[in-house]
């Protein structure tokens, strides 16, 4: 519980307006149904340039084995309380400058590279990039919180 109210506070704080490489309106940005953009390989590059005037919020998880069978149960128990979280925000605050994305290492390997990731689950927050930085999500000064067994659970 404690969890979903930080990232409600968090969401909701980022509500600032700022310059970036693509707008609200892209293609790319196709959100399911709990307010969710699934990065993909295919759009991993567009979107990972910040888009204009939002902050983004990226939980890297892993829902499949990987090639060495290993299975990642904090990510299956996190997943549910991120899609919570995604939507509240979209229901209680749908005027606020937070997009919320979600990559599967497994699925998106240039991520994966690009990110140095050792491990999984993770969530980070990005600032709104301003008009005079190279932003993306590779380079650019990001807020994260590594999630464990008991923040899970909190």
């Amino acid at each position: 519980m404690l969890l979903l109210r930080c990232f409600m506070c968090l969401s909701l704080f980022f509500l600032k307006v700022s310059n970036a490489m693509i707008d609200a309106s892209h293609p790319a940005l196709i959100k399911n149904a709990f307010n969710i953009i699934e990065v993909t390989e295919d759009n991993y590059p567009i979107i990972s340039q910040g888009v204009d005037g939002y902050y983004n919020i990226l939980f890297l998880t892993m829902r499949s084995k990987n090639s060495n069978n290993y299975n990642c149960q904090i990510c299956v128990d996190f997943e549910p309380i991120y899609r919570k979280v995604a939507a509240a925000v979209r229901d209680q605050a749908p005027h606020s400058k937070v997009l919320f994305f979600m990559a599967d290492v497994n699925e998106v390997p240039s991520l994966v590279h690009d990110l140095k990731l050792k491990n999984v689950p993770h969530v980070v927050s990005y600032s709104p990039p301003n008009a005079n930085s190279d932003f993306s999500w590779s380079k650019s000064p990001l807020y994260h919180y590594q999630l464990s067994n008991q923040s899970v659970k909190d």
